[in-house]
């Protein structure tokens, strides 16, 4: 029920992806769970959505994609 909720909400992903934050490493672990669930078990185009996601949520902090990982 909760990962379908998630999968529902336009905003959820967004959300997700600027939670991870490197100055909270066990919520960042967290999140990075989560979203690699979601890239699992989600439609054939998840993928595409969480890495579109996590790079608005760089973007908006002027960083690099990946480089809270």
């Amino acid at each position: 029920y909760g990962l379908e909720r998630i999968l529902g909400e336009e905003m959820s992903l967004s959300l997700l992806a600027r939670a991870m934050d490197p100055t909270q490493p066990a919520m960042m672990t967290d999140v990075v769970k989560l979203l690699s669930a979601i890239c699992i078990v989600g439609e054939e185009n998840t993928l595409e959505k969480v890495l579109d996601a996590i790079t608005t949520a760089g973007e908006h902090r002027a960083t690099e994609r990946f480089s809270p990982i």
